[in-house]
């Protein structure tokens, strides 16, 4: 659905937009946008510069509204959201590493160059996070044909955070025996078995982990590594010291992986900052006061836990520094390409706002569901002369909606691409608000829950109502006014009491 967003570009604020880009006034204050419309700007600017656009919300709910909008003007392959994650600090500490493993997913597709957005909210940002150097270095592709023995494949396994067991049934596992290797990657849906003649690869294939049997072959497999802080035990136990490390260094010394290793991200990476991924990228940051808040309240707790975590000597100073902090945040992203996309006109202290450009873009109402309703409305805007967009959904509800505004007399057809003036345009998706451009007379209109109003069918008949008991027969199915359906059995007499 990229071209949707094609009718926008002449609008006399884009080309402001354009002209700041190009010169390099940035940061720049964009006011007026929707989250729709915040999508839009994105992906025009970043198909403009040829460059990776990165999204930074206020929090995960707000990133997956404008996931949702940005879907609509982009091919969804090249989105990727890249959550937060909890660190473990205390040997005890029970985290689920499911988000940790979403993280590496979506970091290789963006080293793959598979990805030309990337959304991710203030706390994730403030995180630390896998260099993109060891992300590289950890991950390997295995081909067929490719030679590599089995105790070379093992010990790349082990390198890259990968557990071996008897046998495989979830992410981050793998098991040998003989001539076979069993595989569960990171980022996969299925693990994978690898075949062996001799020292080469003969076949690549997905299994299911409950039958065990073989489905889809392939070719090739990339494997990322299942941990985002990956390190040699034997060499980081060297780098400890104190006494508070003491029961550390005899782990890591038999060459055992410690559960609480993010306290010692800094002596394993010299950079960890997500930034670094993000060299030649735009920056847009959706209400950005929202996110600044957001940021120094994050901060201010993690900051706590640091303070907590030195006073149980559970880290030490080495360690005080694995959050970035908001001035740091602000200071290097000043320095590259950045937008600030705001609904409103607001005053931006924490960063040196060097343009600004206000949207000629206003929301405009959902239409109603119901088809008989929304006629009236598209009719407004077509003798208005402005050409509505409608965004319906399915693609089964496309052709629906098409077929009724043709009986009602409202020509309408689905959307491809070209614009014509008295014309409802269908298309499938969703917006979270509707939008109008009265430079270019276009409408984006949203409609969810649409239907063709129809008489109500009665789900049931009302059953006849019993004058006396006479009229029932034993077995005759009943609704009593007080317990609810049953069959009737007859009278029964009852003691109570001593009567």
């Amino acid at each position: 659905m990229q071209d949707l967003k094609t009718h926008l570009k002449t609008d006399a604020w884009f080309e402001k937009l354009c002209d700041f880009s190009d010169r390099g006034d940035t940061p720049c204050l964009v006011s007026g946008l929707s989250t729709p419309m915040k999508a839009v700007v994105a992906s025009l600017l970043s198909e403009k510069e040829k460059k990776t656009a990165v999204m930074i919300c206020k929090d995960e709910a707000s990133a997956a509204a404008l996931s949702g909008d940005l879907k609509n003007f982009s091919d969804e392959d090249e989105i990727v959201f890249i959550p937060a994650r909890d660190l473990s600090f205390r040997s005890k500490d029970c985290v689920s590493r499911e988000y940790e493993l979403l993280r590496i997913t979506a970091l290789s597709k963006l080293l793959l160059g598979k990805a030309r957005f990337v959304i991710l909210s203030a706390e994730c940002l403030m995180e630390p996070c896998i260099p993109a150097n060891a992300l590289k270095s950890f991950s390997f592709e295995l081909e067929t044909g490719e030679e590599i023995s089995i105790e070379e494949l093992r010990n790349k396994l082990i390198s890259s955070g990968y557990t071996r067991c008897e046998t495989v049934e979830g992410v981050g596992e793998f098991a040998l025996r003989g001539g076979i290797a069993d595989i569960f990657p990171t980022g996969s849906e299925s693990p994978v078995r690898i075949e062996f003649f001799g020292d080469e690869i003969d076949t690549i294939s997905f299994f299911s982990p409950e039958t065990q049997r073989r489905t889809d072959q392939l070719k090739s497999i990339l494997i990322p590594p299942c941990r985002e802080v990956i390190y040699n035990p034997i060499e980081l136990s060297e780098k400890l010291t104190g006494k508070n490390s003491e029961e550390d260094k005899k782990l890591l010394s038999l060459g055992e992986y410690l559960p609480s290793a993010d306290k010692y991200i800094p002596l394993i990476y010299p950079e960890f900052s997500i930034i670094s991924y993000f060299e030649k990228s735009l920056f847009f940051i959706s209400e950005p006061s929202e996110v600044n808040e957001a940021l120094v309240s994050t901060y201010k707790g993690f900051t706590l836990d640091i303070e907590a975590l030195l006073e149980e000597k559970i880290i030490d100073k080495n360690s005080d520094s694995i959050y970035m902090s908001p001035e740091e945040i602000f200071e290097r992203l000043s320095k590259a390409p950045l937008f600030l996309l705001d609904t409103f006109v607001r005053k931006i202290s924490f960063l040196p706002v060097r343009s600004v450009v206000r949207c000629d873009v206003r929301t405009a109402p959902k239409l109603p569901s119901a088809y008989s309703d929304m006629k009236e409305e598209l009719e407004g805007y077509l003798e208005d002369s402005i050409t509505p967009i409608v965004f319906c959904g399915t693609e089964k509800s496309v052709p629906s909606l098409v077929s009724f505004l043709l009986k009602e007399g409202v020509r309408a057809e689905r959307y491809k691409g070209k614009l014509k003036k008295g014309i409802v345009y269908i298309t499938s998706g969703t917006l979270s608000v509707s939008f109008i451009s009265e430079e270019s007379r276009v409408v984006y209109l949203s409609l969810t829950g649409a239907r063709v109003d129809s008489p109500r069918k009665k789900l049931f008949k009302k059953g006849k109502e019993i004058a006396s008991l006479s009229d029932l027969s034993i077995g005759d199915n009943v609704v009593h006014s007080a317990h609810g359906i049953g069959v009737f059995e007859g009278i029964v007499k009852m003691k109570t009491g001593d009567t």
